[in-house]
């Protein structure tokens, strides 16, 4: 009588396969990242735009960037001594419904921007869908993009870009937790295979910065 073989088992291997690394962009691309405006503390409630108390919006400073923050796009910032950035053609802010939602204060910062150049705010992803927001932003018809994000998940949006290592200074590791004041600039160039990086200060509101003050 044959013997049946042995049964098969799977083996896991001991470390999981890393993510496949991310798709370069098809064509030249800017993208804008920044940090919602400034979040509540124990001192500076945050208010909704009716101006009821909101602790998932924005403070009255953190209203006052966002009204200003279009001052740093196109002209603007150029003819208010500022640093002049592209006008962005798609605006993402992390979204605030679903498991990955977040606070109203991202889509809250953009949006004065956004109602004047006549965009919506793209909500479709939320902090930890970072991958599926990079492939959105690589495929976006237009160019540059802005994107407004949580901090504390920003360094894995420029990860998810494959941008980490961009130059001639590479980004830093983490966005800092007190810096509500900063955009950081990624471009990729097709021809040159690689993505460039530079962080800018906003000068929006008195106390903002230098970018690495």
């Amino acid at each position: 009588m044959p013997i049946a073989p042995p049964p098969a088992y799977s083996v896991s291997p001991a470390h999981p396969a890393s993510p496949a690394a991310p798709s370069p962009p098809r064509h030249d691309l800017t993208v804008l990242l920044i940090r919602h405006a400034e979040k509540p503390d124990r001192e500076h409630p945050g208010v909704d735009a009716e101006l009821r108390p909101d602790r998932k919006s924005l403070t009255a400073r953190g209203w006052d960037r966002a009204r200003k923050l279009p001052a740093l796009f196109g002209p603007y910032g150029d003819a208010l001594g500022g640093p002049e950035l592209p006008l962005p053609t798609v605006v993402f802010a992390a979204g605030r419904h679903g498991p990955a939602g977040g606070a109203r204060r991202l889509e809250q910062t953009v949006t004065p921007l956004a109602e004047q150049l006549g965009l919506t705010v793209r909500t479709d992803h939320g902090k930890t869908q970072e991958r599926a927001l990079a492939r959105a932003a690589t495929t976006a018809a237009r160019s540059p993009v802005l994107i407004c994000w949580q901090h504390g998940h920003i360094p894995a949006l420029v990860r998810a870009f494959g941008a980490e290592n961009a130059g001639p200074v590479p980004p830093p590791t983490r966005w800092p937790t007190e810096r509500y004041d900063l955009v950081w600039v990624f471009t990729y160039e097709v021809r040159a295979g690689r993505w460039g990086f530079r962080q800018v200060g906003q000068g929006l509101l008195d106390g903002d910065r230098v970018p690495y003050g």
